[in-house]
């Protein structure tokens, strides 16, 4: 795929899930009063499409797989939002209108999975809604770190929307576990950036990350999943050296994306 090209299916997904966000009262985030960065609006929605680089192209419901997968991630972070604090006084706005939100866009992912006909995703969507919930629980609990919630919340759901795309695309097993894998490494390194993780942590996803890589061969598609791979690590990376005031370690971003772009591993 072609960047111009990206960019234009990019827009266009983007444009659909934002037409689902409209009830008749208003826009969705204009009602939560919810700031989502760029990242939020686009990061499934870019790599769903990045995976779907095999024999059969970019298909329709691949499309519509990259719209199910950004409306579950919206319906999860707003879901997420609800605050501990149960003495809160703003009960409407801080309590009801994020679940009924949620609730809300998880609808509008069964109902484009009928209206759309893509019922072969329906298996995955559910384990991953039933193992997230499961880990939020045991979270709650105390039963898994933050890290491991991580890794079910935003590791499985990448890991998941790359996995499917590519399936849909047409590639063989062997290349829908390398984007699998790619995907699990990605999600971790998006989701190290919101919950603040350590710069450990983020070095292992960036590892999973760089390994899945490495067994994509050079053409165009993996150009640019080399280079949001990279913008993600940098973001993400260079944001916990300067914490630490560690400038002599800020990532050596283009000598990174010639070592990924010239390994390949058959």
């Amino acid at each position: 795929m072609k960047e111009k090209n990206y960019d234009l299916e990019l827009s266009l997904i983007l444009a659909r899930v934002y037409k689902s966000l409209k009830i008749k009262s208003g826009h969705i985030l204009d009602i939560l009063h919810k700031e989502f960065t760029q990242d939020d609006l686009s990061f499934f929605p870019r790599i769903t499409l990045l995976a779907a680089q095999g024999p059969k192209g970019l298909t329709k419901k691949v499309r519509t797989l990259a719209v199910i997968i950004q409306l579950m991630y919206l319906s999860t972070e707003i879901h997420g939002q609800v605050p501990e604090n149960r003495k809160n006084n703003n009960f409407l706005r801080d309590f009801q209108l994020p679940i009924l939100t949620g609730d809300f866009l998880y609808s509008k992912v069964s109902q484009i999975i009928c209206m759309e006909d893509c019922f072969e995703f329906m298996d995955e969507l559910v384990d991953y809604f039933t193992e997230l919930n499961e880990s939020w629980i045991k979270y709650l609990e105390q039963k898994i770190s933050l890290e491991e919630l991580c890794e079910i919340w935003y590791g499985g759901l990448a890991a998941r929307c790359m996995g499917m795309a590519a399936n849909s695309s047409g590639f063989n097993n062997y290349k829908l576990k390398v984007f699998r894998e790619l995907g699990f490494g990605l999600g971790i390194l998006f989701g190290a950036q919101k919950f603040k993780l350590s710069y450990e942590e983020i070095e292992k996803s960036w590892q999973i990350v760089t390994n899945a890589l490495k067994q994509l061969p050079p053409n165009e598609a993996k150009e640019i999943l080399v280079k949001e791979a990279i913008g993600y690590y940098v973001k993400v990376a260079d944001a916990k050296y300067l914490e630490k005031k560690d400038l002599e370690n800020l990532v050596p971003q283009f000598a990174l994306f010639n070592e990924i772009m010239l390994s390949h591993v058959n």
